[in-house]
Formats: C-alpha cells, sequence, structure tokens
C-alpha cells in the first residue's frame, strides 16, 4: 500500500503548483508517484449518446471502461462510493507507487494532509476549521504561528523530505501493528518487540504448513488465518 498524502487548500490557494512540484521532487529522489486530484465538476468525459461505451450503459451495465491507448476512463454507478475513499482507490490502481499525492479531499478523515495557504483568501484555515482535518503541515509564503511545521511554498524539497520521514514514521507503525505478539504466560501477558513478533509468526507458519493435512488446511488463506488464530491465543506452561 502506497503512503497516501493530500495538499488541501481554498480555491487558487496554490495547491496544484506546490503538489506539481513535490511530485517532481519525490521522482528525483528515486520514487514512483502517483496522483489523484478531486473536483466538483461532473460530465468532465461527456460521451455520445450513440457511442458504442454508452450503449452499454444505457441498458444498466454496472460499469463501463474505455480502453484506449493514451487513457482508461472508467464510468459507473458505483464509482461514487469508491471516490469518497481514495484509499480503496490506491489499494485497486496505485498498488505500486510509493507514493500518492492527492489534491483535495479535505473531508476525508485518517487521510494526512498538508495544507497550503495564501493571503487573501478570506475562508478560515482549513486546520483550524475542518473538524478532524489531520493536516500536518502548513505551506504559506508569510509567518504562520501554528503549532504544526511550516514551509515556504519555494521550499518543495524540504516538503518532500517531511513526507519521506512521514512515511517512514507509517510504515514503522505498520510495522508495528503487523507483527506485534502478545504471550499468555502463566496467566500474564507479555508483550513481544515487532522482531520477537515476526519470528513466532514464521514459526507458526512453518508449524501450520507441516500439519496442514492433520488441521486439513486447504489454502493459502486458510493458513494464514489459522496462523493469526494461533498467533493470538498462545498460552505456555511451566513443566
Amino acid at each position: 500500500m502506497p503512503f497516501l498524502i493530500a495538499f488541501v487548500g481554498w480555491h487558487n490557494s496554490g495547491k496544484t503548483t506546490v503538489a506539481v512540484q513535490v511530485a517532481s521532487q519525490l521522482r528525483t529522489r528515486g520514487y514512483k508517484v502517483g496522483v489523484m486530484k478531486s473536483t466538483k465538476e461532473i460530465g468532465l468525459a461527456p460521451e455520445r449518446q450513440n457511442s458504442d461505451t454508452n450503449r452499454y450503459a444505457q441498458v444498466g451495465t454496472a460499469r463501463v471502461a474505455l480502453l484506449a491507448p493514451d487513457v482508461v476512463i472508467i464510468r459507473g454507478e458505483d464509482m461514487g462510493s469508491m471516490r469518497q475513499d481514495p484509499f480503496d482507490l490506491a489499494q485497486v490502481f496505485f498498488a505500486d507507487m510509493d507514493f500518492v499525492l492527492i489534491e483535495g479531499c479535505k473531508h476525508v478523515q485518517r487521510l494526512a494532509k498538508i495544507e497550503v495557504l495564501r493571503e487573501g483568501i478570506p475562508e478560515p484555515p482549513i486546520h483550524t476549521s475542518v473538524a478532524g482535518s489531520q493536516v500536518l503541515a502548513l505551506v504559506c509564503d508569510t509567518p504562520v504561528s501554528a503549532p504544526i511545521p511550516c514551509f515556504h511554498s519555494s521550499d518543495t524539497v524540504g516538503i518532500a523530505r517531511f513526507i519521506e520521514q512521514l512515511q517512514k514514521q507509517y510504515q514503522a507503525e505498520q510495522y508495528h501493528a503487523d507483527f506485534a505478539c502478545t504471550l499468555l504466560v502463566n496467566g500474564r501477558e507479555c508483550t513481544l518487540a515487532p522482531d520477537l513478533g515476526q519470528e513466532l509468526r514464521n514459526l507458526l507458519a512453518r508449524i501450520a504448513t507441516r500439519h496442514s493435512n492433520d488441521r486439513k488446511i486447504t489454502d493459502t488463506a486458510d493458513k494464514r488465518h489459522n496462523v493469526l488464530a494461533l498467533h493470538c491465543h498462545i498460552a505456555i506452561k511451566n513443566s
């Protein structure tokens, strides 16, 4: 799963300019970068009434994709719900990216954001006016008093470095969540370090594979589920 970071700000704040330059900085550092841009506009790829794809849509098909040499357009009745969650889109269409830069989506929860401010915009800053905005840094050309990092709009190297640090922190948290392990030893819970948790999972995976016939495990998904169940319910008794 790539690391997602959104550039948010009110209209004409300069989000696109900053995001494009940061994308370029990340690319020069060797990362694969994807981009999502949120818009309220509809009908951006209108189809002729009698086009082939429109004929499919008219008979009630749920989703229609047009595959051209230079572009792929997917339209469907269920795309609206997917659009609301960039994490779903990233998992389906951007899984091989290192970073996905998003322009917009200021109301999406769980999404790390950088707010681009510009003097003269009447709307209040998003990081103070939108509940749960999760704005982690600001980009502005004039000094701002805030408890989070603030970058000048020309400091795209610094912004890219900040995003790299966020990714490393995210990966460390995911690693800990994936491999943290708790053992029940004589009725007391003992939390293992992630490295030991990973070793324990690997050991259980080997045990499950060796005894797969006895456990009637028929596929990889069942094996993993069995290992996770063992991982969560281990008891060690003194001999």
